[in-house]
């Protein structure tokens, strides 16, 4: 097995403990505001100021790119882009749209020793297991854990709730597969759910999108598959990190 570790560092932008909602973790970050012209090729957004930004979601960000939505983004030089696309405000709030945020706001909060039930372990980050690779892989002198991190950013009613995946995903399908593998060889085995929109405060899998998907969630859940939610506040200066919940 192999994968990188890491251990706490302390920064000034780190570990606190902020707020009545219980935040665990805070990350600034500097976006510059735009409005949206239009996201094309999947990758490619086109904004106010004439310029072309990178979009880093591949999914079907349902709700995330209306033509006008005020933005946030993170401006360089040098590239094939102006800057990469992170924040967009909808109706429900704001929202990230970078996936790939997800999993850096874990590995800061495992590394935290804040979240109970992951504090203690020592983590290792994209571990190969079989012929893939599962996020996170936690283990003490006692037990292991392994955990995949899923962002959740597509807000299906008023009330809150959201949904999993946004798209049809044979690769969520896979994920959940070798989890109950590890399962059935007597290991802890989880799925974590980040919420990426301030709108959202709790998920289900979306089987109105992906009914396979929805029938493996309770089949996996079943068999000792824990699954757990992350709540996060996003805003223009940063994410607020909550404190993961496990869900029933």
């Amino acid at each position: 097995m192999s994968g990188r570790a890491w251990s706490l560092r302390w920064t000034e932008s780190g570990v606190t403990s902020v707020s009545s909602w219980v935040a665990s973790v805070s990350l600034p970050w500097t976006l510059t505001e735009a409005r949206l012209v239009r996201r094309y090729k999947r990758f490619l957004a086109d904004i106010d100021s004439e310029l072309v930004i990178h979009c880093p979601n591949t999914g079907a960000m349902t709700g995330l790119a209306e033509p006008g939505s005020r933005i946030g983004y993170e401006p360089r030089t040098g590239g094939k882009t102006a800057g990469r696309w992170v924040l967009v405000e909808t109706a429900g709030g704001w929202a990230c749209i970078d996936s790939q945020r997800a999993n850096h706001w874990v590995k800061t909060g495992l590394a935290s020793g804040l979240w109970p039930g992951f504090d203690g372990m020592r983590w290792k980050a994209e571990v190969k297991l079989d012929d893939s690779r599962v996020d996170f892989f936690g283990q003490n002198a006692d037990e292991s854990l392994w955990l995949e991190v899923k962002g959740v950013t597509l807000l299906t009613d008023e009330t809150g709730r959201g949904a999993f995946p946004d798209a049809k995903s044979v690769r969520a399908h896979k994920h959940l597969d070798a989890l109950r593998g590890r399962v059935a060889a007597g290991e802890r085995a989880g799925l974590m759910y980040v919420l990426m929109h301030n709108g959202i405060n709790r998920v289900e899998p979306a089987v109105h999108i992906d009914p396979v998907y929805g029938e493996k969630v309770e089949q996996a859940r079943a068999e000792g598959v824990e699954f757990y939610q992350l709540p996060a506040k996003v805003g223009l200066h940063g994410v607020e990190l909550g404190v993961p919940t496990r869900l029933p």
